[in-house]
């Protein structure tokens, strides 16, 4: 079953500061999908259970005559889908949407124009997508495929989760990985038009082509490990030890 939680004019008349969702089944894998339009999201783990919805610029009443006040509700909606513990956001327009998701809950993130996608200190699956402007993920440990149209892609990784393939690319946009520096894990890298760069000690296998527009290598970090995918058309690569 489905439930739509929406923004209610007594909540906004009373000045509430958030909105909370829990979900249906706190012990099962929780999922949080977002997509929005002309719009993106800022995202935050923290250590907690429901996903709690920060003020959009836009809720806000205005004075009208009579004594009444006109009530302006975001242009996206939350909903609840109990059947597959899922958190849904999803609107056209109202700027950025600040939203705190507990550590460990699988983030599904999807933005056409609106700035950049931010995600912070979470440990579950991330899928993030931006038809149009950056990304970046920065203290988070688990898998990570991000993708930026055209936008550079930033992800920063507290560690690289075992037996987990992951995958950094952009279209038009430098692709830039920062792991710990006794990370183990197979490196795919690649760009048509631009260049790689590590400050790890990176172990070539055959098969790499540097030289000429196309520039790809694979190479173990570290004696190897999962499947790393770093790849852009129009920018460069870089792998980065954190210091």
């Amino acid at each position: 079953m489905k439930l739509a939680v929406l923004l209610s004019a007594a909540a906004l008349v009373a000045g509430a500061q958030e909105i909370k969702v829990a979900f249906k089944d706190p012990g099962r894998p929780k999922t949080v999908r977002v997509s929005l339009t002309n719009a993106c999201l800022t995202a935050t783990g923290y250590d907690g259970q429901e996903v709690i919805v920060e003020p959009s610029a836009g809720s806000r009443t205005h004075a009208q005559h009579g004594g009444l006040r006109r009530v302006e509700l975001p242009p996206w909606t939350i909903t609840s889908d109990d059947e597959n513990n899922t958190v849904k956001i999803s609107g056209h327009g109202g700027g950025r949407v600040r939203i705190r998701v507990p550590y460990a809950v699988d983030l599904k993130a999807d933005c056409i124009n609106g700035g950049e996608l931010r995600v912070e200190n979470t440990g579950g699956n991330l899928e993030l997508n931006h038809h149009n402007g950056p990304v970046v993920a920065l203290g988070v440990s688990g898998p990570v495929v991000a993708h930026s149209h055209n936008g550079r892609v930033t992800v920063s990784l507290d560690r690289v989760p075992a037996g987990k393939p992951m995958s950094i690319s952009s279209w038009n946009g430098s692709v830039d990985l920062t792991l710990p520096p006794d990370a183990r894990f197979t490196a795919r890298m690649s760009t048509h038009n631009g260049s790689l760069y590590t400050d790890f000690e990176l172990k070539i296998q055959a098969g790499s082509t540097i030289g000429g527009n196309n520039r790809s290598t694979t190479g173990a970090i570290n004696g190897g490990g999962p499947e790393l995918t770093l790849k852009t058309w129009n920018g460069n690569v870089n792998l980065r030890r954190r210091k």
